[in-house]
């Protein structure tokens, strides 16, 4: 086991179970309708370990399959800058380690972007969420620390309340680079608030991505809870995994905290 996946899983474990309780957790693959007040700011880092499967050519030219293991460790800043408009920016540092070929450690590909609440019931259900996202091309292709090209998406989601403590997100998003295919990717988000600082949920997510020959799908299902301690501090833990293209499992924990 590298000093990567050592200190990576862990991180996760001790974060994950140094409290006794788990709150709502704000999901990963839509967005959510809370947004920070007025002028202020929220400081996240997110902590991240995957497992995937590469395809790569070997010495006598035959492609082949390779599990690589990635490592993320990427601070997060959100602002208000409007009443409705959250503008955000996305620093990732990335170490892989491939089956094959030597590890690298470095910047990857940093995200700015907003979310806009343009929508909001009398009661904060439903909502509608238009996002947009600038993919930067900061991550080296070579290394596997980046893409290799930049990126734009533009997407919307549309959340609703049922049963008092059930929560529906529902997100489309299409995503156009300099190089290769466009990608469309549908997610949904399912939220149980157990209480006022604690949540668990499950998501899904399919796009239409083409990782090679294969015509299937490429998903991934993601489940988590988190909780909120104080009004200012809020963590999320996460799993689970894909296939297709997405990474066969992944891991995380989020911590926020609002200055």
């Amino acid at each position: 086991m590298t000093i990567w996946k050592s200190l990576t899983i862990g991180t996760i474990l001790c974060l994950a179970t140094g409290s006794a309780m788990a709150e709502p957790m704000r999901t990963r693959l839509t967005r959510d309708n809370r947004f920070p007040d007025l002028g202020r700011t929220q400081l996240s880092l997110d902590l991240r370990y995957e497992e995937s499967e590469q395809m790569v050519m070997d010495p006598l030219n035959f492609a082949m399959l390779q599990d690589v293991d990635r490592y993320e460790l990427a601070p997060e800043v959100r602002y208000q800058a409007f009443p409705t408009v959250s503008l955000l920016a996305r620093v990732p540092f990335v170490s892989v380690d491939p089956d094959m070929g030597s590890s690298q450690s470095g910047l990857g590909d940093i995200d700015i972007g907003f979310a806009w609440l343009a929508y909001e019931g009398i009661f904060t259900y439903p909502f509608l969420i238009p996002h947009a996202t600038l993919h930067l091309d900061t991550g080296s292709e070579r290394k596997g620390l980046g893409r290799g090209e930049t990126g734009f998406t533009l997407g919307a989601t549309l959340g609703t309340r049922r049963w008092e403590d059930i929560i529906f997100n529902l997100d489309g998003s299409y995503t156009i680079f300099d190089d290769s295919d466009n990608v469309a990717a549908v997610a949904l988000s399912i939220i149980w608030e157990l209480n006022d600082k604690l949540s668990v949920h499950s998501e899904g997510r399919v796009t239409d991505e083409d990782f090679g020959p294969d015509d299937d799908t490429p998903y991934l299902i993601l489940g988590g809870l988190s909780y909120r301690p104080y009004d200012r501090l809020h963590w999320t833990v996460y799993g689970g995994g894909g296939g297709n293209g997405e990474p066969d499992m992944t891991v995380g924990f989020r911590v926020t905290y609002g200055l």
